[in-house]
C-alpha cells in the first residue's frame, strides 16, 4: 500500500474512522510552512490576527494580509504568496471575488494558488460556490486549531490535481478516502458490467 510522504515522516496519522488524515495531536508545527508565505484575507482586524496567530503557532513566518479583495489579489502580484485564507461572510472581503480573481483573472500570476474559504456560512448553496469557482477547502466557524492545520497540510502537502474546463478551472472536485486507489487507476481494475 502506498503511504502519503506526510504520513511516512510523522505529521500526519491515518485515522480510519473517518477516512482522512488527521494532524498528530502532538505536532501541529510543520517545519516546511517557514519557507512559505501565507495571505490573510477579512475585513476585521480581530480575526486577521486570530488567524495569522495560528499560522504563526504552525511555523509560517511569513505573513501578509489584506482587508479586501482587490488588496488581496494586488498582494498575489506584488508577492510570492504560497496559501491564501480568505473570509467568505464579511461584506468587503469576498473571498468567493477573490478565487474568482486567481484563477481566471487575466494579471493572475499563480492560477493554481491553494485558496481555503473561512466562513460562518458553510451552508450548501456557500459550498457549492466556493467549489465551483475553485476554492481548494472550506472552513465553517467556528473552527479549532486542528482543522485548520489539517486543511492547510491538504492543501500544500496533498494539493488536488487541478482541472481546465470550458466553465471551471480549479482543483479536482472528486475527492477519495481510500489511500490504496491513490496510486492505482480505478477504471483498469474494475470490472466491466453488461447492462
Amino acid at each position: 500500500m502506498h503511504l502519503h510522504p506526510a504520513i511516512k515522516l510523522g505529521l500526519l496519522k491515518l485515522n480510519s474512522n473517518w477516512c482522512r488524515m488527521s494532524p498528530s495531536k502532538e505536532n501541529l508545527i510543520d517545519p516546511r510552512f517557514k519557507k512559505l508565505t501565507a495571505l490573510v484575507v477579512d475585513d476585521t482586524k480581530t480575526k486577521v490576527n486570530m488567524m495569522s496567530k495560528l499560522l504563526r503557532g504552525f511555523g509560517f513566518r511569513d505573513i501578509k494580509y489584506a482587508l479586501n479583495e482587490t488588496d488581496a489579489f494586488q498582494r498575489t502580484r506584488a508577492f510570492h504568496i504560497s496559501i491564501v485564507l480568505t473570509a467568505g461572510d464579511s461584506q468587503k472581503a469576498d473571498g468567493i471575488a477573490l478565487a474568482k480573481l486567481i484563477r481566471k483573472g487575466a494579471l493572475s500570476p499563480n492560477k493554481k494558488l491553494p485558496i481555503i474559504l473561512v466562513t460562518g456560512r458553510a451552508n450548501r448553496d456557500t459550498i457549492f460556490e466556493a467549489r465551483d469557482v475553485g476554492i481548494n477547502e472550506i472552513i465553517g466557524r467556528p473552527f479549532n486549531a486542528n482543522t485548520l492545520f489539517q486543511r492547510t497540510m491538504s492543501v500544500i502537502s496533498n494539493p488536488r490535481e487541478y482541472v481546465k474546463a470550458e466553465d471551471y478551472f480549479g482543483p479536482d472536485r472528486r475527492r477519495r478516502c481510500d489511500l490504496q486507489s491513490i496510486s492505482e487507476d480505478r477504471r483498469v481494475n474494475e470490472p466491466v458490467t453488461s447492462p
